[in-house]
């Protein structure tokens, strides 16, 4: 390879190179997520639990599902900003929870006297990798449910 040939090859790399510098450098700076603080009013920008719950979302209906460590949990509807919703607005809320040892338990859930959540009663076990199952009918949508690992609550 001439020398020409080679200083053309090695132009070409060092602009390739810093090229790609530019395009990671860019990325990791659009990549950043945007600060908005809880109680935001645009729609999906508030995840922050509010009961110390794991909020998980469907459509624009947010639900923050609180396991207590004794066995008491809530499921709390709100609507795409975050503004609380009626407990009436689901029906069939139900809780389940399965260990890897095969144990098994579906707890259907009731409305709370002040009509604000769901709430029962499982017995809560510390198996991490034990599968929480969240079901739920809200009002003119078609029945949901989730399976999410126990390690992802707070506590």
């Amino acid at each position: 390879m001439k020398t020409s040939q080679k200083l053309i090859a090695l132009g070409i790399l060092v602009v390739a190179l810093a090229g790609l510098r530019v395009y990671f450098l860019r990325q990791s700076i659009s990549a950043a997520p945007a600060r908005v603080e809880p109680g935001a009013t645009m729609p999906h920008m508030d995840h922050s639990p509010r009961h110390g719950g794991l909020v998980l979302m469907r459509g624009d209906t947010h639900f923050e599902v609180v396991l207590n460590p004794d066995g008491r949990c809530q499921v709390y509807f709100t609507d795409a900003t975050r503004a609380d919703l009626p407990a009436s607005f689901a029906s069939e809320v139900d809780i389940g929870l399965a260990t890897l040892d095969g144990e098994r338990q579906n707890v259907p859930l009731q409305v709370d006297p002040d009509g604000k959540m769901w709430t029962g009663r499982l017995k809560m076990t510390n198996d991490r990798q034990a599968i929480v199952r969240v079901t739920y009918v809200g009002r003119g949508e078609q029945p949901y449910w989730i399976d999410v690992p126990r390690s992802a609550w707070p506590h």
